[in-house]
């Protein structure tokens, strides 16, 4: 058991929570009993779980040993040091960052895409997985992202699923090259978009952008590729925050598709 705050492995899981040092190694931290199962279970390769036997269940624990990643068994004060925030389920887990490109995607036959653009708040990138994995989307593609994908609060906001949704990382010219590519319409979320949400047809394969609520999106998605949508805003407020208007727009391209099904 590691009971001193100083010992080298606690050190090196304290420097994870810092996002140049994460990217550096490659490696990531994964807080709480949910979210590790989850990443196990999703394939994700996990190194080391630290666990304070008495914030574990014996199911917990008996999975967490079969997983084949190292089992350290920390003292309380310990887990409290390495584990993000005041958040404490008696598990943290280091594992190693997934390398995706877009390349690498596998879409079904006629795919939903989300693609957000400019994401600032780790707690949003958290809210955007759950809403893809919910609509049931092929992938999420992040777009000049401006925190990063496995902060320990996007990977806690996520629930997890930031582990079972197919999520790439890349830039807005990069990302609009390769829908356009694929033959993918794009349903971009713009103020002054041409048609309403609404009208639009999401039984084809599309990609659905927002962007954040502060710059909108930028240059990039205003081509002669890409169809502007708009939801319509009735009260004082001139936007929406970037997870509510992507979930409202991914969960009514799922509805379309079903309606179409049913006809």
């Amino acid at each position: 058991m590691i009971t001193s705050l100083t010992n080298p492995q606690v050190k090196q899981a304290v420097k994870l929570r810092d996002g140049k040092k994460r990217r550096e190694d490659g490696l990531f931290l994964i807080d709480g009993r949910r979210e590790i199962q989850r990443a196990i279970e999703s394939g994700i390769e996990v190194s080391k779980i630290f666990f304070y036997p008495g914030g574990c269940n014996k199911e917990f624990t008996e999975k967490m040993f079969s997983s084949g990643a190292e089992m350290v068994d920390v003292t309380e004060p310990v887990l409290e040091k390495i584990a993000y925030g005041s958040r404490d389920e008696g598990a943290v887990a280091i594992a190693k960052r997934p390398v995706r490109t877009l390349d690498s995607l596998k879409l079904s036959k006629c795919p939903i895409i989300g693609v957000a653009e400019g994401v600032e708040k780790p707690g949003n990138v958290g809210a955007l997985l759950r809403s893809a994995d919910g609509a049931g989307l092929d992938a999420l593609i992040l777009a000049d992202c401006k925190t990063d994908l496995y902060n320990p609060n996007a990977v806690r906001a996520s629930l997890g699923t930031v582990f079972s949704v197919p999520v790439v990382e890349t830039t807005s010219q990069a990302a609009v090259d390769w829908l356009t590519k694929k033959g993918i319409v794009i349903f971009a979320a713009i103020v002054d978009g041409a048609i309403e949400y609404s009208t639009a047809d999401y039984r084809q394969p599309c990609a659905i952008v927002v962007g954040s609520e502060a710059d909108g999106l930028t240059a990039a998605w205003r081509g002669t590729n890409v169809q502007p949508i708009y939801l319509p805003m009735n009260g004082i407020a001139d936007s929406l925050n970037v997870s509510v208007t992507a979930g409202i727009l991914f969960y009514h391209a799922l509805a379309e598709r079903r309606k179409s099904v049913k006809r």
